[in-house]
């Protein structure tokens, strides 16, 4: 019987496959927010777990993102040393906690796993089944490097993709592609990786749900351009879904040359926030990345502390990622904030660009026009010098939120896309519109004004994302707008925000939800934002909601005469605002956006893990040895092998000792071995699980000879306490414990 129900499923697994079922479906109602174990900050991959809230946990996908640093004297890399290694040690603990993950090998051209080798790409799709596919960032630098084994070629990169999203199809995941450039990287933009490789457009074609493009906010320069090189294989179907990787990168550099490095240092979360709102609440990204500065702004390293006798490593949260991420975060996924579906976001985007070019520059062949925005959405401000354009345009946010992106693709790849009223080849752009005047006329026809003033303001329906769109660099400290309501129904609304203010408001027929977030960063003074309701009846009523950390007072004066009613919102940080509110106006039926919580139908989870657990012994509390080491590239550079972020030198103390609690899904005997090397002579550890002590006998290793020592042991569902000591002080390394369960016992 169990026989038959194994073939079974084994053929039910083998069918999925052939026919690419995804393994987690991401889609507008199951977005996917990739967090990052990253070795940066030496994360311990089980204390970032923890840190992701329950609320939100069933949507986060961890990326176990390995800087690649190689050094070409040595030939050997940095950090870490060993990737496979890392992300098999890694991948353990995200399957016993139920958590996809998803592996990034690479930064820019240099990588930990060779391009050819698909042997090892597709290992993990066949070893994990919660493995979700490869992530790639930073695809504008670092090929063709002469002397680094780390390098690949651009060209063999393309091909490497399209070979990886044919694989990712096969077994249900996905290849995760995020793209920042400038003038120098076009032919390495989503537009030009396609154009150049035929076998790349082919399987983007054939399978758009295996392939992410985010759209990276690093570079400090042609945001505009890469918005729509990015966003426009998800308009265009060659890709199913659309996301964003930020961090403050993008805006620190140009603030940075603007201001000098020490004035600009201190990154104000809520630079992001309007940015961020407007590509999941507009244009349809399910997927977040990041932020990817995990050391600065995600998981802070806190102070060691001592426990029991033992010091253990410590992580937190940045108050920004509480603040800014997770809270708006929490907006998607109790229904507050909706993000359009594909064809949502299609049908409301009336212009798309299509490439054409096949001779001239990088930039005729692979980018957008560098003019395309003039007039439209291109934003007059300091940092953006000069005209704005390319290596000019050092800041992301728009003039107006009238205008949908402009997506900029190679080709139209199903009736969705070819529905869009205006498709305008490249070539023709300047025929077309010959002046700004006649492009922002035309576009003027096809958008309608949504609202007046300088304050971004766009519309999904009855939702409106909006976010004040100045640096501050040239006085700015606020912009405004009045909108004309369309559901509720009062006249108008006035909405004036503070620097770096940016707001999310939903109508309906009696009441105005207004979510209000200027998080700068953990001290920062209350800024005053100001709404101002006109055509009510009656005095309209008020309810403030807190959120995370923010303080807020607010003051309303009622017109009854006017039927205005004023609001001021001293606030810094995440509010709610419900304003219970009706007026004499009239409106047409029309359909809301629904606000059913993503909990109703949550994300696929994976499958329970019962088998074998990896713990990197740098992660283990640690007591009386010479030192844990985190940096082995500098501290040991002769020692190779070793998985993680180091390992332990326990020295020669007899008190030596590292611990553990360890939870694990199912109760039963297991193996239970210390991988050890560079031990001056035999001995024994002594390892005691639960309180139950053996011995493990240990033999005379070389530097980088990496041996195990183990025992078995009862362990049970649950928490289990694991002990490793040293009795006989050998001099040793410890690079990891690893906990087997035997089969039937």
């Amino acid at each position: 019987m169990k026989k038959i129900v194994f073939l079974t499923t084994m053929l039910i697994a083998a069918i999925g496959a052939a026919f690419g079922a995804q393994r987690r479906p991401v889609d507008s109602r199951h977005p996917m927010w990739l967090v990052h174990v990253d070795v940066w900050n030496k994360a311990d991959p089980q204390k970032i777990i923890d840190l992701i809230p329950d609320d939100i946990r069933p949507y986060v996908v961890v990326n176990l993102s390995l800087s690649c640093q190689y050094d070409k004297v040595r030939k050997v890399y940095k950090m870490p040393q060993n990737a496979v290694l890392t992300y098999k040690s890694w991948a353990t603990v995200c399957q016993l906690n139920g958590m996809w993950f998803t592996c990034q090998p690479a930064s820019g051209g240099h990588t930990h796993i060779r391009d050819d080798d698909m042997a090892t790409f597709e290992y993990f799709f066949k070893e994990y089944p919660n493995f979700l596919g490869w992530n790639y960032a930073e695809q504008f630098w670092g090929f063709d490097e002469p002397g680094d084994e780390s390098s690949g070629t651009a060209e063999g990169r393309i091909a490497l993709f399209a070979r990886l999203v044919r694989l990712s199809h096969r077994y249900g995941g996905f290849l995760t592609v995020s793209f920042c450039g400038n003038i120098w990287s076009h032919p390495l933009n989503p537009v030009g990786m396609m154009k150049r490789d035929p076998a790349f457009l082919k399987a983007c074609r054939t399978c758009p749900d295996s392939i992410l493009w985010l759209y990276k906010y690093t570079t400090t320069s042609c945001f505009l351009n890469n918005e729509s090189v990015t966003f426009g294989p998800f308009v265009s179907g060659l890709a199913s879904n659309y996301g964003i990787r930020y961090d403050s990168c993008g805006w620190n550099g140009a603030m940075a040359a603007l201001l000098g490095e020490d004035r600009a240092r201190r990154y104000p979360a809520a630079a992001g926030i309007g940015t961020a709102l407007e590509q999941t609440c507009i244009n349809g990204g399910a997927v977040w990345d990041g932020p990817e500065l995990i050391w600065t702004e995600d998981f802070q390293n806190l102070a060691d502390t001592f426990v029991d006798g033992y010091t253990r490593r410590n992580w937190g949260l940045y108050p920004g990622f509480r603040n800014v991420w997770i809270d708006i975060f929490r907006k998607v996924v109790d229904g507050s904030f909706y993000i359009p579906t594909r064809a949502e976001v299609v049908e409301r985007t009336k212009v798309v660009v299509v490439n054409d070019i096949s001779s001239g520059s990088d930039e005729d062949r692979y980018a957008a026009g560098g003019g395309l925005y003039d007039g439209l959405y291109l934003q007059k401000d300091p940092m953006n010098a000069g005209t704005g354009r390319w290596m000019d345009n050092h800041c992301y946010f728009k003039r107006t939120g009238r205008y949908a992106t402009i997506p900029v693709t190679v080709a139209l790849a199903d009736d969705v896309a070819r529905g869009i009223p205006v498709q305008v080849a490249k070539s023709e752009c300047d025929g077309r519109w010959p002046s700004v005047e006649a492009k922002r006329s035309e576009f003027d026809r096809l958008y309608p004004e949504v609202a007046k003033g300088d304050l971004f303001v766009s519309r999904l329906r009855n939702q409106l994302v909006c976010y004040m769109p100045f640096s501050g660099l040239d006085g700015k400290k606020s912009a405004a707008a009045v909108v004309p309501l369309r559901y509720n129904t009062c006249s108008k609304l006035g909405l004036q925000l503070g620097l770096l203010g940016a707001a999310v408001v939903t109508e309906s027929a009696n009441r105005l939800d207004v979510y209000l977030n200027n998080y700068r960063y953990e001290g920062a003074e209350a800024v005053v934002d100001r709404i101002v309701l006109k055509g009510a009846r009656a005095k309209p009523a008020v309810k403030v909601g807190k959120r995370e950390d923010a303080t807020v007072k607010v003051s309303g004066k009622w017109n009854a005469e006017e039927g205005e009613y004023r609001i001021a919102v001293s606030h810094h940080g995440p509010i709610d605002l419900t304003i219970l509110a009706s007026g004499g106006e009239r409106r047409a039926r029309a359909q809301p956006l629904p606000t059913t919580p993503l909990a109703a139908d949550p994300p696929k989870r994976p499958p329970v893990y019962t088998g074998r657990v990896v713990v990197e012994a740098e992660d283990m509390d640690f007591r009386s040895v010479r030192r844990c080491v985190l940096d082995p590239y500098g501290q040991y550079p002769d020692v190779t092998g070793h998985a993680g972020n180091g390992f332990i030198d326990m020295g020669g103390s007899q008190d030596g000792s590292l611990r553990r609690v360890q939870r694990l899904n199912r109760g039963g005997t297991y193996r239970i071995e210390v991988r050890y090397a560079a031990s001056a002579r035999a001995g024994r550890f002594r390892i005691t699980a639960n309180g139950v002590a053996k011995d493990a006998s240990v033999e005379k290793a070389g530097l980088s000879e990496w041996r195990t020592a183990s025992v078995t042991a009862k362990l049970r569902s649950g928490e289990n306490t694991i002990v490793v000591d040293n009795p006989d002080g050998i001099d040793s390394f410890i690079d990891q414990i690893v906990l087997s369960p035997l089969a039937g016992k």
